[in-house]
Order: structure tokens, then C-alpha cells, then sequence
């Protein structure tokens, strides 16, 4: 029997779909555990930087760390929209302070959210495809 390249794409998809959870779940892992076992400390922007030919200034910030270590880094996801915040809320690992980021809710679970939507789209979209794709079959089976 000739492969149907309707249920391919369809069995395509539903095997991209659970790929994409997967990727999703160990995202959300991955963040969610930088968050319980890294530091939340305060830091202060202390100037804003233009980093490129754009307009779009960043701000470079410093906090210290839990030995009063003061840490200075350049966080390219927040821009000048925040220019009139001061203070941000840092997380850092206690083994490497230098690795720091602002914690921000979307940054740290944006991305496993809309890869987990994704990866649902796909598995409803191959589900679906198979479906029909089987109906159709059924159907053409019928009418020979």
C-alpha cells in the first residue's frame, strides 16, 4: 500500500507536537529551578546604554551579591520603556553572580508557555488531520 502524504503530514505533526511539549516542559524545569535555587537580590540601574545603532538604550545595572560583593551586567531584554524604573528585581546563582538576570515573569515563563501552546496546536492540528485523513479513507474504500 502506496504512504498517504495527507497522514504523513498529519502523524508529522502530531510527533512535532509532542517534541515541542517536551521542549516546553524542560523549559519550564529549567527556569523554574534557576528560580528556587537562585539568589533574589535588588539592583539599581545606574545608567542606560545604547548598545547598537538603534535608539534603544539598556540598562546597566548593579547589585551585590550575599557576600556585599557589588556585580555590574547589561540586561538586553529590558530597554528604555523601563527608563523610568530604577530598581529591578535580580535573581543570580550563588555560583556564578555574573550570570545575572532581572527577573521579570514573561521572560522566565514566556517562552515554555507559548512553546507549550504551540506544541498543543500541533497535536490538536494532527489529531484532527488523521481524522479526516482516516474518514476519508474509509470513505474511498467504501465507494470502490
Amino acid at each position: 500500500m502506496a504512504q498517504n502524504p495527507a497522514g504523513l503530514f498529519a502523524r508529522s505533526a502530531l510527533a512535532c507536537g509532542f517534541v515541542i511539549l517536551l521542549i516546553s516542559i524542560y523549559l519550564f524545569a529549567k527556569n523554574y529551578s534557576g528560580l528556587l535555587e537562585g539568589i533574589h537580590t535588588q539592583g539599581k540601574a545606574i545608567e542606560y546604554i545604547r548598545l547598537d545603532s538603534t535608539d534603544k538604550r539598556y540598562p546597566r545595572i548593579r547589585f551585590k551579591d550575599e557576600n556585599g560583593t557589588d556585580h555590574y551586567f547589561i540586561d538586553t531584554l529590558v530597554t528604555a520603556m523601563s527608563k523610568q524604573q530604577r530598581t529591578f528585581d535580580i535573581i543570580y546563582s550563588p555560583l556564578n553572580p555574573s550570570n545575572a538576570m532581572v527577573y521579570n515573569k514573561i521572560d522566565v515563563f514566556g517562552l515554555p508557555i507559548i512553546t507549550f501552546m504551540t506544541g498543543i496546536g500541533c497535536i490538536a492540528f494532527g489529531g484532527s488531520a488523521m481524522r479526516i485523513n482516516r474518514k476519508r479513507q474509509k470513505e474511498n474504500e467504501a465507494s470502490h
